[in-house]
C-alpha cells in the first residue's frame, strides 16, 4: 500500500477504472481498492502471527496480556510510519492507543512480535499468481521496522520451500482478482 489507503488513493482507483478498457492497467483497480493488503492477508488463517484488528482498548490490552511482546500499527499505513513495538511491561500502550484513537477512526492491527523478524521479512512479487522475484528486508541496527523508508536494507532472496508453499496458497486468490 504505497501510497496509504486514503480518499486520494480511493479516488485514483476510480479514475483508473474509467481508463481501464482503453489503457493497460495491470491490476484491476476495483480489486486493489477492495482488498487492502493488511485486511486481505487475514483471510489466510495460519499464515500470519496471532493478529487482532480492533479499536477497543480492552481487547488490545487483553491481546497484549496473552502475547506479551506485540506490534501495533495503523491498519491503512505504509512505509513503517506509526509502527510500534510494545514489549511486555512497557507502560506506553495506553497512551499509544489514545493517540491512535484521536488521530483517526480506523482500527489498528496488533500482532504478536516475531523475534525472527531481525533476520528480515520477505516481499515477494507474484505475476498471474506465481512468484517471479523476492527480497528480504532486514531492519537497521536498533530498529524494529524493516521498511527501507526507515533504514532497512533489501537483500536478494531465493524462496524457501515454506515460502513457495505460501505462494501456492495465496497465488490462486490473487490471480482470480
Amino acid at each position: 500500500q504505497d501510497p496509504p489507503f486514503d480518499m486520494s488513493y480511493i479516488t485514483a482507483t476510480h479514475i483508473l477504472e474509467t481508463a481501464h478498457p482503453k489503457t493497460l492497467v495491470v491490476n484491476d483497480p476495483a480489486e486493489v481498492r477492495n482488498a487492502p493488503e493488511k485486511l486481505f492477508a487475514v483471510r489466510f488463517k495460519g499464515l500470519l502471527p496471532p493478529t487482532l484488528i480492533s479499536r477497543d482498548p480492552g481487547e488490545i490490552r487483553d491481546f497484549r496480556k496473552e502475547f506479551g511482546d506485540i506490534i501495533v500499527k495503523p491498519l491503512f499505513g505504509n512505509g513503517g510510519v506509526g509502527v510500534f513495538r510494545i514489549r511486555e511491561g512497557d507502560e506506553n500502550l495506553n497512551s499509544l492507543l489514545e493517540m491512535f484513537g484521536q488521530m483517526n477512526r480506523e482500527p489498528v492491527i496488533v500482532q504478536r512480535y516475531l523475534p525472527e523478524v531481525r533476520q528480515g521479512d520477505k516481499r515477494i512479487i507474484l505475476v498471474d499468481g506465481k512468484p517471479v522475484g523476492a527480497i528480504n528486508r532486514v531492519p537497521a541496527e536498533g530498529e524494529a521496522r524493516s521498511n527501507m523508508h526507515v533504514g532497512g536494507r533489501a537483500e536478494k532472496w531465493m524462496l524457501t520451500k515454506r515460502e513457495s508453499e505460501i505462494c501456492e496458497i495465496i497465488g490462486p486468490e490473487l490471480k482470480a482478482r
